[in-house]
């Protein structure tokens, strides 16, 4: 995961067996993109680009085996 503010400053999470992951300290008020990628799943949607105002819970990217 991959999580970028617009100034450019890039923080990195890895994601658990399960799939969690989670950025630390992140400054709300600020626009933000996120993307995913790995070479085992395909993703239709692999960015989302988004304003944070509060601590958000459910950013979730649902991926199929790549082939």
């Amino acid at each position: 995961m991959v999580l970028t503010d617009a100034a450019g400053n890039v923080r990195f999470a890895a994601t658990s067996s399960f799939g969690y992951y989670r950025f630390d300290d992140v400054p709300v008020g600020a626009f933000y993109q996120l993307q995913v990628s790995t070479k085992r799943y395909v993703f239709k949607e692999d960015t989302r680009f988004f304003n944070l105002v509060d601590e958000v819970t459910d950013v979730n990217f649902v991926g199929v085996p790549a082939r």
